[in-house]
């Protein structure tokens, strides 16, 4: 059966409906009766709709959609902050999702490489070039990812 035949206010409802109580995409288009593919479609022609100017069922549809995505983003945002008061990886989640840059595995990644460089200064300076090399050549016998791990200025 043709998307157009099935794009009903009943399977429409269905699909919002769905969207609201936090479902993924795939089990909230089954409950009208289609494919994911065929949400992101009348999603993406009601988006077209709405950007021309016209108030259609496809733009009426995509407005639902985002609104319900919206609301229930907002709930489950607000619980994982109301539990980070009780548990510190709920309030990490949130930094590291709010804030990628600062608290995300990146930044993670860049402070870990900051202190290995300034580490390996302190190494530098105070043990021979010979011991120095043997540290590196530590490092780099425990795999590619822990010389990732090292500033590129001291990598072996």
């Amino acid at each position: 059966m043709s998307s157009i035949l099935k794009f009903t206010e009943g399977a429409r409802a269905a699909i919002i409906t769905a969207v609201k109580m936090g479902v993924s995409l795939e089990a909230a288009a089954a409950t009208g009766d289609v494919d994911r593919v065929t949400v992101w479609r009348w999603v993406q022609q009601g988006k077209g709709d709405e950007a021309n100017g016209l108030d259609t069922e496809h733009a009426r549809f995509a407005k639902d959609f985002r609104e319900a995505e919206s609301q229930i983003m907002g709930q489950v945002e607000a619980n994982v902050v109301q539990a980070s008061s009780a548990d510190w990886r709920a309030g990490a989640w949130v930094l590291s999702h709010r804030r990628p840059g600062t608290y995300g595995k990146s930044g993670t990644a860049e402070i870990a490489q900051q202190l290995a460089g300034e580490l390996l200064e302190v190494v530098r300076a105070r043990c021979s070039e010979s011991a120095y090399q043997e540290v590196l050549e530590a490092i780099a016998g425990r795999g590619p990812t822990a010389l990732k791990a090292l500033p590129a200025k001291v990598q072996p």
